[in-house]
């Protein structure tokens, strides 16, 4: 999908509203945890060097993907007037029919986000970042042709406008994601995903930032992992920094990162075979290879909860700048003392960065997996070519602990099959005896 979003105009009906929230204050009026009320202590969290660095101006934009199940027969008046404007006239497409239903429906869906409020791209225009865009995304998996019920599926995604990041333009979020369950049968599965875009304007990101956020991404991969079910993991579409860097010391890791001078040699880090990658967790690329300079978060999986999208862009943003505002000394110690240790969670990792306001919501939404291939073996040089790596203390521990945890999950399971069995022999005794009072009456 492209990064089409991410930098205000000071000219669109977005930006005043948004103006308006930042001069409100501080988030009194955000009815969830908010960290943006941390701003002012979060620049304090870690040391800074004595040239502080200046201050972001951080905007989203977000992308939501999900399925939309309609009745066909409500939007077949309008095929004969859609030929040559809508779609072309002619196709050899068997579904072409379908495919006309699909976009009479995403016209319908702007045509309510334009009377709730919401200005909209019309389908025929090649969008931007400065209004919502209804479309489509041919990697949503839908059952083509109609259902049992008659039904048709239709893949959508809603794009955002660029937006500045405060409590106001969150709610905007979260009411078009209202509006959009309210009217239409929404559904989504595994094929979809929520995507949010994190940019400074059209400024883009100083590269020691870049570079101090994917140290914190690549090291702290497992506790980030925590916040996204087992299908998010490790996915194509989603690769986790491990993908990179499986296999190196940490300190190789970090040096590796830090030893790129530009964008473009932090990006080379993630390339394939020369070529970009965007199907990362963290996608880098719009910074170097499109005008609106965002760092896309990938990985979260598709939700219509208004509060899930809320709390992630919080989060997503929220870790952006906290990696601007820290000196490289206090993310390696940080890297130093907890990225290994099997006690460091997501809410101790989100108390380090200021995001504590943060913590009871995803406290009780994290998922439990597997660490990935450890970046932790020895580099190896000419002088220790045959010498075998060494586990940090930590990670040994960890494995303990993931072994202590796979045999403990192991007996539990035998227990319940043992309880099953005596439960199902105790029910045919039941069962027996009651044929025997029958018998004998």
């Amino acid at each position: 999908m492209p990064c089409a979003h991410l930098c205000p105009s000071e000219t669109n009906d977005v930006v005043p509203e948004i103006e308006e929230a930042s001069n409100a204050g501080n988030g009194a009026h955000f009815s969830r945890p908010s960290p943006f009320a941390f701003s002012k202590s979060h620049r304090a969290s870690f040391s800074r060097s004595a040239s502080m660095p200046k201050p972001l101006n951080l905007t989203f934009g977000v992308e939501i993907e999900c399925i939309i199940c309609f009745d066909p027969t409500t939007y077949e008046k309008g095929l004969s007037f859609g030929d040559g404007i809508l779609w072309e006239q002619e196709s050899p497409s068997p579904f072409h029919r379908e495919n006309k239903l699909r976009t009479l429906l995403r016209r319908h869906i702007a045509s309510v986000f334009e009377s709730k409020g919401y200005s909209t791209y019309d389908l025929t225009s090649p969008g931007g970042d400065q209004k919502w865009s209804v479309t489509g995304d041919a990697s949503i998996s839908i059952k083509r042709g109609p259902r049992a019920d008659e039904f048709l599926e239709c893949d959508i995604e809603i794009k955002s406008p660029a937006l500045r990041f405060c409590p106001k333009a969150l709610r905007r979020v979260e009411r078009v994601v209202r509006i959009l369950t309210r009217y239409f049968d929404t559904t989504v599965n595994n094929s979809c995903g929520l995507h949010v875009h994190i940019g400074n304007r059209r400024k883009g990101f100083p590269i020691q930032t870049l570079k101090h956020f994917s140290m914190l991404t690549a090291l702290f991969e497992h506790q980030l992992n925590a916040l996204h079910p087992a299908h998010r993991i490790g996915n194509y579409h989603v690769k986790g920094p491990s993908a990179v860097f499986k296999g190196q010391n940490p300190w190789d890791t970090m040096q590796a990162i830090q030893r790129c001078e530009s964008k473009e040699q932090l990006l080379l880090l993630y390339a394939k075979e020369g070529c970009l990658d965007r199907c990362f967790a963290y996608n880098l690329c719009p910074m170097v290879t499109g005008p609106r300079k965002t760092i896309e978060f990938r990985q979260h999986e598709a939700t219509l909860d208004g509060s899930e999208i809320m709390n992630w862009i919080q989060l997503a943003g929220g870790m952006v700048d906290a990696m601007h505002g820290t000196r490289a000394v206090d993310l390696a110690q940080l890297i130093h003392t907890s990225a290994f240790d099997p006690r460091f969670t997501v809410p101790d990792l989100l108390l380090k960065l200021k995001l504590e306001a943060l913590v009871p919501f995803y406290r009780g939404r994290l998922h439990v997996h597997l660490r990935p291939e450890a970046i932790w073996a020895r580099a190896r040089t000419k002088e220790n070519a045959d010498a075998k790596p060494q586990k940090p203390r930590a990670l040994e521990r960890l494995e303990e602990l993931e072994r202590r945890h796979e045999t403990e999950r192991l007996e539990e399971l035998k227990r319940c099959k043992e309880l099953d069995e005596r439960h199902e022999l105790e029910r045919c005794r039941e069962l027996e005896r009651e044929d025997e009072e029958v018998d004998a009456s």
